[in-house]
């Protein structure tokens, strides 16, 4: 019994070092690769032939002292080259890193994409979002090039044909963060989602989602709907359940009215956590139609729905009923009051208010 509540403190100490070899590149959800692209002066892919090797110290940490040089083999953005110098981190905090700012320390024989600011001697890396991103060594059949975002669209989609699943996955990541898909792209998605494994379905959907290609809800949502979230946390290693959270909570921030449908119908789920966000996704639309459905949540005993439904009736008043109390979450899960007497007021007086206000042409300004 020792040694197991050893190990387990060891596993707790070495947590913070070890979280990032643990969780595979395809599940880095910090690439934007369109905010990285504006940020950036220079966005190139290439091998890294030479890296400082990392040393670990304690106290204050220097960042940016040590040089790597990258053999870049495409540009997309600033002036073509084929070596790059660039200023990169070789210290590292004996005790793990904990987060904060982004260390950049590359190791020689990784691939991938850079995005870099400066003229040079050294170039730096972008200091508002992932400098580096693994990426495929496969080329686009065509080299003519295009403007930056469509020559990354490209390059994207030859990684799709990557050997490795990471790549693969992480290429249709990077797709749907450019938010912006041509009709070939598009159509390379909507097949991996009616063919590929359930992964690769749910990657699919999170990068169509995210470029504004809504005609996948009907079949994430029903999918989703019928998958219970087992748990609210998951292991690095987790990626079907990361991916189906993900997914849900991409489609749950849509504040396109065409997602209404279907929040309204997770919002009867099975999932106390799936109808709280569609409860929360349906408040956003202020949409006067899904009253009905708020009055009904104000009964729901899980989490804070019943107190959401309660704001969400509000907003659509345009005002609260000015009680001295107003109830709390807890009100709502430990009885039917607090769901009554704001059923009473709704009756009484938000209902008129909410119609005159949708009928207004300042309706929600």
């Amino acid at each position: 019994m020792k040694q197991l509540v050893g190990l387990i403190l060891v596993s707790l100490t070495m947590a913070p070092t070890a979280w990032a070899g643990m969780v595979p590149p395809s599940l880095d959800m910090n690439a934007n690769v369109r905010r990285q692209l504006t940020e950036a002066e220079l966005v190139c892919k290439g091998e890294v032939v030479e890296a400082p090797v990392p040393k670990y110290i304690t106290g204050e940490l220097p960042r940016g002292t040590g040089l790597a040089i990258v053999r870049a083999d495409r540009c997309f953005k600033g002036t073509p080259m084929s070596q790059i110098t660039i200023a990169v981190d070789e210290f590292l905090p004996s005790g793990g890193f904990g987060g904060g700012a982004r260390l950049l320390v590359p190791k020689v024989g990784e691939y991938g994409l850079f995005f870099l600011t400066g003229n040079g001697a050294p170039y730096k890396p972008i200091t508002k979002g992932e400098a580096y991103l693994p990426d495929s060594r496969l080329m686009p059949s065509s080299s003519v090039k295009s403007e930056p975002t469509r020559d990354l669209e490209a390059d994207f989609l030859a990684g799709l044909g990557d050997p490795d699943e990471d790549i693969r996955l992480s290429a249709m990541w990077y797709l749907g963060s450019l938010e912006q898909l041509t009709p070939p792209a598009v159509a390379r998605l909507r097949e991996i989602a009616s063919t590929g494994s359930e992964l690769q379905q749910l990657f699919a959907w999170a990068a169509l989602l995210s470029a504004h290609q809504y005609s996948v809800l009907p079949e994430a949502a029903s999918v989703l709907d019928k998958q219970r979230r087992s748990r609210e946390y998951v292991l690095p290693r987790d990626r079907v359940e990361l991916m189906r959270l993900r997914v849900q909570g991409l489609i749950c921030a849509i504040s396109d009215p065409v997602v209404v449908p279907y929040m309204r119908r997770l919002s009867r789920s099975s999932d106390p956590r799936t109808r709280e966000d569609a409860i929360q996704s349906l408040r956003g639309q202020r949409d006067l139609g899904s009253a009905p459905i708020f009055l009904r949540a104000m009964h729901d005993k899980e989490g804070d729905i019943g107190f959401i439904a309660m704001h969400s009736l509000f907003e659509l008043a345009g005002t609260g009923p000015g009680w001295d109390y107003i109830p709390s979450p807890d009100d709502f899960r430990t009885g039917s009051w607090a769901a009554d007497r704001v059923t009473d007021w709704w009756d009484s007086t938000g209902a008129a208010l909410a119609r005159a206000r949708a009928a207004s042409p300042h309706a929600g300004t």
